[in-house]
């Protein structure tokens, strides 16, 4: 099993999901904003590039030579990741999956991301 993460940061429940994966013998291909670098972990079947550098045709190529199964993207609050998901969004065997880790608060900007999601994030993800 093959899974790339379009995340942020490394925060300490993704890194627990990432070994978990791991440990089931799964490959995971991660971009990250993450400014310290000190915290990507260095795993075996574990390759993480830093997104800030890379542009979204480079992801798009590293990503499909990677060739995984789903690609699991923290929100679309990232420009090269909404274009990414929208990307294999239309390939045939490749699952968008898009999470947050925000509380829910009742916060206007919150309800207004409620209304919209049936028209716009569904473009990008299954």
């Amino acid at each position: 099993m093959k899974i790339c993460f379009l995340i942020s940061e490394y925060v300490p429940h993704q890194l627990t999901v990432i070994k978990s994966l791991l440990d089931l013998d799964a490959k995971v291909l991660v971009f990250s904003y993450d400014k310290d670098r000190t915290r990507v972990p260095d795993f075996a079947n574990f390759k993480d590039y830093n997104a800030a550098y890379t542009t979204k045709t480079e992801m798009i190529k590293t990503i499909t030579a990677f060739n995984p199964c789903i690609i699991i993207t923290a929100g679309w609050m990232f420009s090269k990741y909404k274009t990414v998901a929208k990307f294999f969004k239309s390939r045939k065997g490749v699952k968008t999956v898009a999470y947050s880790d925000t509380p829910w608060y009742g916060r206007l900007t919150q309800r207004i991301n409620c209304l919209i999601s049936p028209l716009y994030p569904k473009r990008m993800f299954d």
